[in-house]
């Protein structure tokens, strides 16, 4: 998902010349760079002294997470999902029903699902063993709307290494609100169209359909979607099938099944009357109001030559049959990577040459390497819970930079990193209320609050810092591992340090520093330090230390953490 940027306004705490003689390299010799976590003097014989290391200090927004997590006796292993929207009755209403397969990994006779604004037919609910095709007796059903936990209690123990299936029916609500799976509409003249489309990160997934709403329980997914004559569907795989039922007049549009497990954040589908471009061999599409098909055509030429800049850089393929990427009305995130559709507010992907602006242009290919770079980090690699959010959006937003600037090489935006990105994680990193970018979260509203500029910038940016430690080959080659190893897993900081740090001792026969050691300072604990440097010409010494920013230095900090970072210099 995107976090939209706005012009910065550059505020005086930016220009101090410590701060910014450690940010704003772009060009920066590694073969001289020192890491190390300090007060630290240096000597004119280049002889390091180290004072008073600290470890950095393991920061929290919540004390209470785990209340908010599903048990995880039972896990999913594949969904099948049925649903018609209704948009023209005024209701404004879908019927749903999933089957989930479940895989049992402790013994319990309870199921426990996410499940949010639906209304389930608990006539319908049922648990069937699989190994020999039994109905379980369900002896209740527990909905607590405060976790948006719905739990299924059936009469005998599940077993341990057995699959069952769980069948639930429903309805529910498409709102306007932006989330879940919600309606839309626009004008063809006085005409008022109405199309749905969904937004499910980071927890609206519940929304739509039960299932196991957190990024770590990844699964296959097959859905069907029926829509009214003169609308057709779209979901995260091509269309396999589509009939007609003849009573109803209802067009079913069967899904091909995912190759791979997802999370369900990532699914998605949309119901329009949209018309296409296409690319021309069929791969690319994206669909909009016919109205604006014309304004399709960057987006339709840029994405391709972004996706093999992406595969190149990573050594992995897209391996998905097809990419659809929609321009939506109304959409409240910006833009959202979802597998193989990809969801865009209008003005984020449609470009008129000659009337649109051409920061307009730039802010496309932007958004699109954004999300496309998503297709690896986060899709692929998935981070093991929402604390670990930054290992999504920190490198979406370092390979929107840099890969555009691969592509559109005129625009330059490699140097635009700085103002835009860097400077935005300092201004924000210097609140006292910032979070650090690994952070303990738990509910929905804890979730939604670590999409920020934290998690975004500053996490871009200190990717951004250990690349030119590592040298940028160095890190290329580190994080095409990283993503071979845990492709259709899912990961956490540590997986990606491994990585850097075996890549580094591959290159380098004696290494420097250690990559976690460095990287926790900066992942594990909020701001970032000022660095003061001291020369004592008499006696041929530097003497270099640290302390954290914060834009009020006058106020007393809220904690004190006696903060302590790695940091690399240059000289």
């Amino acid at each position: 998902m995107i976090l939209l940027r706005y012009d910065v306004l550059t505020v005086a705490l930016l220009t101090i010349t410590s701060v910014q003689a450690f940010w704003s390299s772009n060009q920066w010799d590694a073969s001289r760079i020192r890491l190390r976590q300090f007060d630290l003097t240096q000597s004119s014989d280049n002889f390091y002294r180290i004072n008073d290391a600290v470890d950095g200090p393991n920061e929290t927004i919540t004390d209470e997470t785990t209340e908010y997590r599903l048990p995880t006796s039972v896990v999913p292993d594949r969904y099948v999902i049925t649903l018609i929207p209704n948009l023209d009755d005024g209701n404004f209403t879908f019927i749903g029903a999933v089957e989930i397969t479940l895989n049992v990994t402790n013994a319990t006779n309870s199921i426990t699902v996410h499940a949010n604004d639906l209304e389930i037919d608990d006539e319908s609910v049922s648990v069937h063993r699989l190994i020999d095709e039994v109905d379980l007796v369900v002896l209740g059903l527990s909905p607590d709307t405060g976790r948006h936990f719905f739990t299924v209690t059936v009469s005998e123990g599940l077993v341990v290494g057995q699959q069952y299936r769980l069948r639930i029916s429903y309805t529910g609500h498409l709102r306007e609100d932006m989330g879940g799976f919600y309606r839309s509409y626009y004008y063809v003249g006085t005409e008022k169209r109405w199309l749905a489309s969904t937004q499910f990160q980071p927890t609206n997934a519940r929304r739509a359909f039960p299932c196991f709403d957190e990024p770590g329980l990844k699964a296959i997914f097959k859905v069907s979607i029926g829509v009214d004559f003169g609308r057709h569907a779209l979901a995260n795989m091509p269309v396999e099938s589509i009939d007609v039922d003849a009573e109803s007049g209802i067009v079913w549009h069967h899904f091909q099944e995912t190759p791979m497990p997802i999370s369900t954040y990532l699914i998605a589908f949309v119901v329009s009357d949209f018309s296409n471009l296409s690319s021309s061999d069929g791969f690319y599409s994206t669909w909009q109001r016919e109205a604006a098909v014309g304004q399709a055509q960057y987006s339709i030429e840029v994405t391709p030559r972004l996706m093999r800049a992406l595969e190149a850089y990573t050594g992995q393929e897209y391996f998905l049959p097809k990419l659809d990427q929609v321009a939506v009305p109304d959409f409240d995130a910006g833009a959202m990577e979802n597998w193989g559709l990809i969801t865009y507010r209008e003005q984020l992907i449609l470009y008129v040459e000659g009337v649109s602006r051409a920061m307009d242009k730039q802010n496309v290919a932007t958004i699109i390497a954004h999300e496309l770079a998503h297709k690896w980090f986060g899709n692929l690699v998935s981070p093991k819970w929402w604390k670990y959010l930054w290992l999504n959006e920190g490198f979406a937003t370092f390979f929107e930079y840099f890969t555009t600037a691969s592509v559109e090489t005129s625009w330059r935006l490699d140097h635009q990193f700085v103002p835009y990105a860097v400077q935005s994680a300092l201004s924000s990193d210097s609140l006292q209320s910032s979070h650090p970018m690994t952070v303990d979260v738990g509910s929905p509203n804890e979730i939604s609050a670590i999409f920020s500029t934290v998690s975004y910038s500053k996490a871009g940016s200190v990717i951004r810092m250990i690349e030119h430690c590592l040298t940028p080959e160095t890190f290329r080659q580190g994080i095409s591992q990283y993503v071979a190893n845990h492709g259709n897993q899912t990961s956490e900081p540590d997986y990606l340090f491994r990585a850097l740090q075996e890549q580094y001792e591959n290159e380098v026969e004696s290494p420097e520093f250690d990559v976690k050691t460095v990287l926790d300072t900066w992942s594990t604990q909020k701001g970032y330090p000022v660095i003061t440097v001291s020369r004592n010409y008499s006696q041929g010494q530097t003497i270099v230390r640290q302390e954290r920013f914060l834009r009020n230095m006058s106020e007393s900090p809220t904690d004190t953490r006696d903060y302590k970072w790695w940091v690399p210099l240059t000289y």
